[in-house]
């Protein structure tokens, strides 16, 4: 238990609570543990909190999961969905339901949502359902499908990147600062509002005279008029007349259907994405520092590559190994003075031989060289801490899926072992195209007397 360095949660009070916490019950015993709530949980926690707190974004969603129940319902629906898009060239695909419990889900439905919302259109206005159509040709309504589309496409590729295996600690910071920038480009600049998005774009250049129009391939034109109104809010939850908030006070902006207000509410939206961003990742400054084992991050310029190795080390002693006594835990915790002495030296090694290496490539050269490890046994210490720093829970959340995948309910008696078995098969493979199957069948058939 000494040797723990980093424990990695979903975030719930059971495992982080401040006194009955599971990192906290285990701090008594390893003072210096990191607990670490996982980075693709917070990064959805970030969406499915905006998508709550902004009334608006509430009845889009609902009427994306009324395109799901109504298709969903009826295979005649699904089919005439499909070969109407078929129809007019655009790509067939079955609408989705929105889960919060799924990362990704969101972005997904949302992006098929726009995609086949030609299609929809014109059944419910052809089979006359007045009320869902109504609502869908509202203006605002379209365009915060087409902007939340493009926002959380962003956001999926962030969570894609931060659920990947043995992801590199050192490119966290990274990767969210470079979706932040993105986000910030596309739509916080007036001057730039919607470049290089995908869906939003082309929306604000096909609406901009109050219609929707597509022609199939037989050229036949759909049309649909846009009504440039507020969003009809749900009175269960909201209360209407509330609406017009004051915007000084930090308070978001009241949509009234034009595309100026339209614009207000979607740079809120994003905003509050980037505010949920650096509120949910406190210990970024950890994962940067950890470049101190990385070469590929290291400055040209000999000062600015001190400076910034002197920090990051501070950083990381200071997460690492808190106010505690050494010599009460001497396995792990780690000499601040005796490392500050080989640091110089180390980096100069470091930088000379590994010159473009990230961190782990860096630590495989370094374990191959008996008497770089013995140059710098302190630092060495520490790199070996900040290499195992777990960062996600994404293995853990993945296991979950395969198994419920796998013990359904026609295999709900499977035993522990053989469960086990088929998991690790799934998880880890090979690829079922990779499988010798002539030697499978020889190791089944000489396992035991069989009648072949």
């Amino acid at each position: 238990m000494n040797k723990l360095t980093g424990l990695a949660t979903d975030g719930v009070s059971s495992m982080i609570g401040s006194e009955i916490g599971t990192v906290t019950l285990m701090r008594n015993d390893i003072p210096n543990l990191v607990g670490v709530h996982c980075i693709a949980h917070r990064e959805a926690l970030v969406i499915s909190d905006v998508s709550r707190d902004i009334p608006e974004l509430i009845l889009v969603e609902k009427i994306a999961n009324k395109v799901y129940a109504w298709a969903n319902n009826s295979t005649k629906r699904t089919n005439e969905i499909l070969e109407l898009l078929e129809q007019m060239q655009l790509d067939a695909h079955r609408p989705l339901q929105i889960h919060n419990i799924r990362w990704l889900s969101r972005g997904q439905v949302m992006e098929r949502l726009v995609s086949i919302m030609p299609a929809i259109l014109t059944i419910w206005k052809k089979e006359n359902l007045k009320e869902w159509y109504n609502k869908a040709c509202i203006y605002s309504v379209q365009f915060c499908f087409c902007m939340m589309a493009d926002v959380l496409h962003l956001m999926n590729i962030l969570s894609l990147k931060l659920q990947k295996e043995n992801l590199d600690v050192t490119s966290i910071g990274a990767e969210i600062d470079t979706t932040i920038s993105n986000l910030r480009r596309s739509f916080l600049r007036n001057d730039t509002f919607a470049d290089g998005t995908i869906y939003l774009s082309k929306f604000l250049r096909c609406s901009k005279d109050g219609f929707l129009e597509i022609e199939d391939k037989e050229g036949i034109t759909y049309r649909h008029e846009l009504y440039f109104k507020r969003i009809p809010m749900d009175k269960t939850s909201h209360n209407g007349d509330n609406l017009n908030i004051d915007k000084s006070k930090g308070m978001r902006p009241c949509i009234d259907g034009s595309l100026a207000s339209c614009i207000e509410l979607s740079q809120h939206y994003v905003q509050t994405i980037i505010d949920g961003l650096n509120a949910r990742f406190p210990d970024l400054s950890l994962f940067n520092a950890a470049k101190l084992f990385s070469p590929c991050h290291y400055a040209d310029d000999d000062v600015i590559r001190d400076s910034n190795a002197k920090r990051w080390l501070g950083i990381l002693i200071s997460h690492l190994q808190p106010n505690v006594d050494i010599n009460a835990c001497p396995q792990v915790l780690h000499d601040a003075k005796a490392c500050e002495m080989e640091l110089y030296r180390f980096i100069d090694t470091l930088r000379l031989n590994c010159e473009g290496y990230t961190m782990h490539e860096a630590w495989r050269m370094f374990c191959k060289m008996k008497d770089w490890q013995d140059s710098f046994p302190h630092l060495m210490k520490l790199w070996h801490a900040t290499l195992v720093i777990p960062s996600s829970t994404v293995s853990c959340e993945r296991g979950f899926s395969k198994q419920n995948l796998i013990k359904e309910m026609k295999r709900n008696r499977l035993n522990i072992e053989h469960l086990d078995d088929l998991m690790r098969v799934s998880l880890n493979g090979p690829h079922i195209e990779e499988i010798q199957w002539d030697r499978v069948y020889e190791i089944w058939k000489d396992a035991k007397d069989r009648r072949v």
